[in-house]
């Protein structure tokens, strides 16, 4: 393996991709009306590539010494490409170990509801340190039913 290919193929440059990957999932579990804003839509294609084109200046990321310029773009861009295509590689190299992962990566992770849980049916409202759930109106409070708004 020459020099270059050393470089293209060092542990910082997976993770790097790995990191940018792992940020645009929450995202977009996080953020599931991202495709409903037309300019977020169409940027899409874009993000891993800026995402770790940003990562590649923070400094000690590069895996040589003293990187060109042309050096980091470049390996921002292979990250971005990995970072974009490394799901579908994974998977499909663990489909050969005889492990199935889900096309889409959102299903890795079950859904979870904000909906508060419901209250036990079987809990009495007369409970002691509770109060219960609707208040009684006073019979001279109370409206007879066959008075009717009408006016």
């Amino acid at each position: 393996m020459s020099d270059f290919e050393a470089q293209l193929l060092n542990m910082n440059v997976i993770l790097i991709a790995a990191a940018a990957w792992f940020i645009l999932w929450v995202l977009r579990r996080i953020w599931p009306g991202m495709n409903k804003i037309r300019w977020v839509k169409k940027l899409k294609p874009a993000y891993p590539a800026l995402l770790c084109q940003g990562f590649v200046w923070i400094p000690g990321t590069m895996p040589m010494e003293d990187p060109t310029v042309g050096m980091r773009i470049l390996i921002g861009l292979w990250c971005g490409f990995l970072a974009s295509i490394g799901y579908q590689l994974i998977r499909r190299i663990l489909s050969r170990q005889d492990v199935n992962l889900p096309e889409d990566p959102n299903q890795l992770m079950p859904t979870v509801s904000m909906v508060p849980p419901a209250q036990d049916s079987e809990m009495d409202a007369t409970e002691e340190n509770e109060t219960p759930n609707e208040t009684p109106v006073p019979a001279e409070l109370r409206k007879p039913s066959s008075e009717t708004d009408e006016g």
